[in-house]
């Protein structure tokens, strides 16, 4: 069975039209783990290990350490802070000096609905589905 948080989501298509739609289930986890993210930890005061290292990692070198530190931070992340997903894993893309997240997780919501989602992520803040 689906359950409604009480939450707001991301405007996927960034039209005036996905401002006023309503969101469900997916779109809020969805939201949710970009905001984990996208989050730099020590930014929340009350909660100082919320968050990643990525909004930090914004002009390093894209090498192989780059790559072990974002992932593990990631994963650490999402396993910690949000429990509606099944994390599976993360691979860090690095292609013309700009690194794409591509985090792999299933919705633990729904026992019937077992889908791998994929939710592509720069810290460009520029966003997929």
């Amino acid at each position: 069975m689906s359950r409604n948080y009480a939450t707001v989501a991301l405007p996927w298509d960034g039209t005036l039209q996905g401002f006023l739609e309503p969101k469900g289930d997916q779109d809020v986890i969805r939201s949710a783990v970009l905001w984990i993210i996208m989050t730099r930890k020590g930014e929340r005061v009350m909660l100082p290990e919320f968050g990643t290292i990525v909004p930090d990692q914004v002009f390093e070198p894209g090498d192989l350490q780059f790559e072990l530190d974002v992932e593990s931070d990631v994963r650490e992340a999402l396993i910690e802070f949000e429990d509606r997903i099944e994390f599976h894993g993360i691979d860090i893309v690095v292609e013309e000096n700009t690194a794409i997240g591509i985090i792999r997780f299933v919705n633990s919501l729904d026992p019937l609905q077992k889908e791998l989602q994929e939710l592509r992520v720069s810290p460009t803040l520029t966003f997929a589905r």
